[in-house]
């Protein structure tokens, strides 16, 4: 079912509108830099009044339901004036039949850590494990179209970006790899087009859609991710564990408390993983 994130409906979904909070404190530190305490503060006692003049006044909309809508499941939707998009999760099949038509885009590598600095707990939000969980909690299970040995987990998901009459698609792959979460995205263009070579990176088309705008979406994933687990999941109830075979890392979540453990060797790395065995916990298999 289809909701808009309303004021008033956020207003009677307590945890739905303290997500939105997030996501929005996200959208604004990505926009304008890292958030004072005294705006911090301000959005987090806001009442309904104040938070749709804050909208207004700084995302230059006249309510929240105008920065964004979303599809309470797999679809989120962002309608700005800076951006239009709606970004669908998607699953194996799906990714693999339009990778094949994809330009790739130059990756921006210093995303995570730009990300990572807006958040209540930097270090927490830096842990794979939690980010794991809370998008897979978000958007559903994560898929398999990653190194298994640099990487744990992917979600993928299919893009239009609405610049004109016709969407412009693009295909966004947001994966583990070693220490570090990455968003890949691709620009999806026909068989038949020949003037692009698909076998080197190319930089972002910036009138369809830019650099900037794909960290904005970027950072709404993880905004809205965020907030839908600490507000729907508290403590969170699922214990798993996954391994970064490449970097001796062991990530995952027990009774309730995530973690994520580097190793200096295999042999210390491999009596970590018996000694969750021992607690009936074994890896989860990263091809399957």
């Amino acid at each position: 079912m289809e909701i808009s994130i309303s004021i008033e409906h956020l207003t009677r979904e307590a945890n739905l509108r303290e997500g939105a909070v997030r996501i929005l404190k996200r959208q604004l530190h990505y926009r304008f830099g890292k958030l004072s305490p005294t705006i911090e503060r301000h959005l987090d006692e806001a009442s309904v009044g104040q938070l749709e003049r804050w909208a207004a006044s700084v995302l230059e909309a006249n309510r929240l339901e105008d920065i964004f809508t979303l599809n309470i499941g797999k679809r989120l939707e962002i309608c700005n004036e800076h951006l239009r998009c709606r970004a669908s999760r998607i699953g194996d099949g799906r990714y693999v039949s339009l990778a094949r038509q994809c330009l790739s885009i130059e990756v921006d590598y210093a995303l995570w850590w730009e990300l990572g600095r807006d958040s209540k707990d930097r270090e927490s939000w830096m842990n794979l494990a939690k980010f794991y969980a809370a998008f897979s909690e978000a958007f559903g299970e994560c898929g398999t179209r990653y190194y298994d040995w640099k990487g744990a987990f992917n979600f993928a998901f299919e893009v239009d970006v609405f610049n004109g009459e016709t969407p412009n698609q693009y295909l966004l792959n947001v994966v583990n790899f070693r220490n570090t979460v990455e968003f890949r995205y691709g620009k999806i263009i026909p068989d038949t087009e020949t003037r692009y070579d698909r076998h080197i990176m190319h930089a972002p088309f910036d009138e369809e859609f830019s650099a900037k705008q794909m960290g904005t979406l970027s950072a709404f994933l993880l905004g809205y991710a965020e907030g839908f687990l600490e507000t729907a999941y508290q403590p969170y109830g699922r214990d798993f564990i996954k391994e970064v075979g490449s970097n001796l890392i062991l990530f995952g979540c027990h009774e309730g408390v995530f973690f994520q453990k580097h190793f200096d060797d295999e042999y210390t790395f491999n009596l970590e993983k018996l000694k969750w065995r021992n607690h009936n916990l074994n890896i989860i298999d990263n091809e399957t």
